[in-house]
């Protein structure tokens, strides 16, 4: 149990997610705040010290919250020793961060924690079970509120109504209604120029190029956004943003919505979707180009996507990279012509930063012949197998790098730590009962305890069943597929039917720095070590 102090430091932590907006207003941080004032005068007095944490528009799944974690390290430096909070939820919404700051971080820290919404102090309430159902409902409570914001918002798109945050380039939103769109006369024009000169002939470089010099802001400058880190070159148009707002319907007049989504509500990573996944509906907002010139850049693309017939799939594409600046590197083509009239071509590795963006002297070429460079790395990779590997101890690294061997890794480790878990409550079971004993509880409190953990007991023991049941049959699967390996061996160590799957089997990337030296990540340890 948490000891009771004659003088707290108290801090209050207040937190408002986009989600909570949405919801109450008596979730605002000035409400947050009010609440607990008073709760602390009432309580504690009018002399007590108070700080406050404030985290405005972070979500409570994760702990990557600025104020919450500048909390946690005052609390460690002994500068704070009580917390209070309106609310679990404002502490966390999931049941394991919850579980972790109540049973393990105030606890060690010595610091007394009160939620008033669930009646909770850490100095009274030894057993944590309170806050249980509260933040299993909070994760709950965050998963079908994103459920029902991400159904929302694509209804909105099928009906027509804007549902995002900032208007694309080109327009605004109107003021009287936040789902229409309206033209912004300024962008619009810049938009249009795009269309025109890519009719014109231009390519998508020449047009990026020109908007940069004419000292046109681009989409996140033009409407300051809030990011994060900028580069050096921020403020330069590029390919990129050209290519997708000439394949956008939107500029046609129609709505085009649900291009990407985030991996999970735990995530703020986002997946782009295929185009025919967008949710587009046709003449559903105005049209900055018309219909007729949208399709002609349509129709000239696709052209020129069947035209490049020169284009190869090579066996290092995707591979390599600029070890000086970290962008891929490209492999380009180049061609003369002969005296005789043949066209001589030859194909050359670049970084795809200076590349694009050489007017800003950003990076260097790292020029180097392709076939220079796929016989350099094919010729480091036999003189590394042949000094490091025999075949027996490459062919078992082959199967430990099987995704089904590494799944298999995983649910050990998995049970390892379910063991572990029971060996940390049979300690716990043997200390109660040595309280009982030393009479520091009494028989029913004993009893209450002990029932928790044989429950907890019973369940690990469950999970550590299931994950053996699914260990056999994954053994089971990866022996059939030892003829797999041996075949990939065989045709790794002498270098024939090389192709790209198995060269991603053995190479994890290919760093290429301005001397033209390699650095070849491997994925099998024995050429890693």
């Amino acid at each position: 149990m948490i000891s009771i102090c004659e003088i707290y430091i108290i801090a209050i932590y207040l937190r408002l997610s986009k989600d909570d907006d949405l919801e109450d207003e008596s979730l605002s941080i000035t409400n947050q705040r009010r609440i607990l004032r008073d709760f602390i005068k009432t309580t504690f007095g009018v002399d007590v010290e108070i700080y406050e944490y404030i985290d405005d528009g972070f979500s409570g799944m994760n702990n990557l919250r600025p104020e919450l974690n500048r909390l946690m390290e005052d609390i460690h430096k002994k500068k704070i020793n009580c917390v209070i909070v309106k609310d679990c939820s404002r502490l966390a919404r999931k049941n394991s961060l919850i579980s972790y700051y109540v049973d393990e971080f105030f606890y060690e820290e010595n610091v007394r924690f009160i939620s008033l919404l669930e009646n909770f102090d850490n100095t009274i309430d030894a057993d944590t079970d309170k806050l249980l159902l509260p933040s299993i409902f909070n994760e709950f409570h965050v998963k079908s509120t994103s459920k029902k914001v991400r159904k929302t918002f694509e209804n909105n798109a099928k009906n027509g109504l804007f549902s995002g945050g900032r208007a694309p380039y080109g327009y605004i939103k109107d003021p009287n209604d936040k789902h229409k769109l309206l033209i912004d006369d300024y962008a619009a024009d810049i938009v249009r120029l795009m269309f025109r000169e890519f009719l014109e002939g231009k390519g998508l470089k020449a047009i990026a190029y020109g908007l940069t010099e004419r000292g046109i802001k681009i989409p996140s400058e033009y409407r300051p956004m809030n990011r994060g880190l900028k580069s050096a070159h921020y403020g330069t148009w590029t390919t990129k943003t050209i290519s997708d707002m000439l394949h956008n319907p939107t500029y046609a007049g129609h709505l085009t919505q649900h291009k990407s989504k985030a991996k999970n509500i735990s995530s703020k990573k986002k997946v782009k979707l295929k185009p025919s996944e967008w949710i587009i509906k046709h003449n559903s907002c105005p049209a900055i180009v018309d219909q007729e010139t949208f399709d002609k850049v349509q129709d000239i693309w696709e052209t020129n996507k069947r035209k490049e017939k020169y284009s190869q799939e090579h066996l290092l594409k995707g591979f390599c990279w600029c070890k000086e600046c970290g962008h891929q590197i490209s492999i380009v083509r180049g061609a003369w012509k002969r005296k005789s009239g043949e066209i001589k071509e030859i194909y050359f590795c670049r970084c795809s930063y200076n590349k694009n963006m050489y007017q800003y002297h950003v990076c260097s070429p790292h020029n180097i012949r392709y076939n220079i460079l796929e016989e350099k790395v094919l010729d480091e990779i036999k003189q590394m197998c042949k000094k490091y590997v025999k075949t027996e101890e490459l062919e078992e690294t082959l199967k430990n790098n099987d995704s089904l061997a590494t799944l298999k890794k995983e649910i050990k480790v998995n049970i390892d730590k379910k063991k572990m878990e029971i060996n940390v409550i049979n300690n716990k079971i043997d200390n109660l009962y040595d309280d009982k004993l030393s009479g520091t509880i009494d028989k029913v409190m004993y009893l209450k305890f002990k029932e928790k953990l044989d429950t907890q007991l019973v369940m690990i023991n469950d999970d550590i069943n299931n994950l053996e049941k699914k260990l056999t049959q994954i053994e089971d699967r990866v022996l059939k597929n030892d003829s797999k390996y041996t075949s990939i061996v065989k045709d790794f160590l002498s270098l024939k039917n090389i192709d790209r799957e198995l060269l991603s089997q053995i190479v994890d990337k290919i760093e290429i720095d301005e001397e033209k030296n390699l650095y070849i990540h491997y994925k099998i340890r024995p050429l890693i070590d």
